[in-house]
This record gives C-alpha cells, structure tokens and sequence, in this order.
C-alpha cells in the first residue's frame, strides 16, 4: 500500500513540472516584440499608410511659388490639391483684359473650380487660331509668368476667383475694392470681373481699367 502511495505523489510531482513548463514557454513566446509596437501597429514614427504626410498646405499658407495658398481640395484625385495666389497683382495697378478689341471668341470655357487652366489654354489656343497670338492679351500673360522658378500661372475662373475674395484677408496685397479679371467667359468686346469690396461679379469692356491675380495648382 505503502508502494503505491509513493508512486502516485511521484506521478502528481512530475505532471506539476511539466505544465509549469508549458506555461513559462508560452508566457516567453506570445508577448510579441520588446519595442511596444506590433506589425499592425505600423512604424514607430506615429504615422501609418492612411495617416499621409505632414507637409500639406492650409489656407493662408505661404505656397511653393511664394504666393499664398486660397484653396485646399480634399485630395489630388483631379491631378492636384491646392490652388496658389501669385504674390502680387499683374503690372503695376491696373490692367486691361485686351485693349484690342474686338478679340476672338472661345466656347468650352467653365465657370468652376480648378478650371482657370484649361480655360486659359483655351482662349490663347483661339487667340493663336486667329492669328492675334502676337498681340498682348491677359490670358497670355498670366501664361508667360515665371516667378521664384515656377512658371504655370493661368488667369483664374470665376469660382476661383471667388475663393480668392472668400479668403482675402490672408492676401494682404490684394486690392479690397478693385475688379478682378476671370477667365470663365468673354464676348468680342467685354470679359468677366469679380468686384474685390462685394464679391459680385459682371461683364466690362475689355479695355477698361481692371486687375488681374495668377494662380497656379499642383
């Protein structure tokens, strides 16, 4: 009898050791990696795939050119993401449209937002269609800007330009109470303005008195 009870403690002893074993093997092998991140976790920089990068532009922002960021789109799935004043208005105060008149008429031309480039390529493709691509027009010469480096400027549309009077008080040198040149619309005579103090806008004579603000996008 005595036999027997030794060998039963003996089994008992000897299954204690092996499943404290187990447990101190599994305790080592399952806590995962010693710097506090798992693979789902990302990189320890705090930033994952989704979060994106850090560098990207706010409204009133100094942009790339120099100039200063009035729009930001909520991504790039048009081909770019921000809209960027120039610096400065165009010439010294004022400029015309096109003291030529009457200049050649273009259809295809929009009103919206992230437009004003296409628009511009437009009306100096009809400009050049017309053999009057010599002769000095706004569009054009928002087109042969070059300023710190960066030379795709383009007259704005009209919802373009209308972001710019959103946010004017982030242009410190923008005219309050002047009118702005747009892109979105002109007849042989008179082209499209938006009124800076109200932000109304209507059509004047081509060769009145007006300003003009290149923007660029990327």
């Amino acid at each position: 009898m005595r036999n027997k009870m030794v060998g039963i403690l003996s089994l008992l002893t000897l299954t204690s050791i092996i499943v404290m074993a187990g447990c101190s093997e599994a305790s080592a092998g399952g806590g995962g990696s010693s710097d506090g991140y798992s693979e789902e976790n990302g990189s320890s920089d705090g930033y994952s795939e989704e979060d994106g990068s850090s560098d990207g532009y706010s409204v009133g922002d100094t942009g790339p050119a120099g100039g200063v960021i009035f729009y930001v789109a909520a991504d790039n799935s048009a081909g770019w993401q921000y809209l960027e004043a120039a610096p400065s208005d165009i010439g010294s105060s004022v400029v015309t449209w096109d003291s030529s008149t009457p200049s050649p008429t273009t259809s295809g031309l929009s009103f919206d937002m992230g437009k004003g480039l296409e628009n511009t390529t437009l009306i100096i493709a009809s400009y050049n269609s017309n053999n009057l691509g010599n002769t000095t027009f706004l569009a054009k010469t928002c087109n042969n800007l070059s300023i710190n480096g960066y030379s795709d400027w383009f007259l704005p549309s009209l919802y373009e330009m209308k972001e710019i009077y959103k946010n004017k008080s982030a242009l410190s040198n923008l005219s309050s109470s002047g009118r702005y040149w747009v892109s979105s619309d002109y007849g042989s005579t008179e082209a499209r303005y938006i009124d800076m103090s109200n932000g109304s806008n209507g059509l004047i004579n081509q060769a009145s008195a007006g300003r003009a603000r290149a923007v660029r996008r990327f």
